[in-house]
């Protein structure tokens, strides 16, 4: 994937957010405004939660350089553990990216960098292309 010849890379993550509606919605608003928007020479990403990820892919399969990213991936495949989405199944739905590093699941769920440099690496070993989140909570900037 050459992200070069992009003017712009856009990065929509709907976080929690979504519906089916909402897809068929953004999807004609989406298709209505393409070209008025002058979207064709920027890169978009577009990442809902993993349930609406299949819809979304099957959506805006259409546009060229339209691609559908995943919140988040396991470090590890194929174990049992509940509620995780391996990248196994991120590719093998034909998903483009994934967000990885995500303030929030730093917080939330304690994941530090060892975590996520775990994540970031089962990524790239199914070539997806890893968004990763980096930066310092308000706390650490003021100091």
């Amino acid at each position: 994937m050459n992200l070069t010849k992009y003017d712009k890379i856009i990065t929509a993550n709907w976080k929690m957010n979504g519906s089916l509606a909402l897809i068929d919605e953004f999807h004609e608003y989406f298709s209505q405004n393409y070209h008025i928007n002058n979207l064709v020479n920027n890169m978009l990403i577009i990442c809902p939660p993993f349930p609406y990820l299949q819809s979304s892919k099957s959506k805006f399969s259409k546009f060229h350089n339209l691609f559908i990213g995943s919140q988040d991936c396991s470090p590890i495949n194929n174990l049992s553990i509940t509620g995780d989405v391996s990248s196994d199944m991120i590719n093998d739905i034909e998903c483009d990216f994934v967000i990885l590093g995500h303030s929030e699941r730093r917080i939330l769920y304690n994941e530090n960098n060892e975590i996520i440099s775990k994540k970031i690496h089962n990524a790239f070993k199914k070539k997806l292309n890893v968004i990763a989140c980096i930066g310092e909570s308000e706390n650490e900037r003021n100091n």
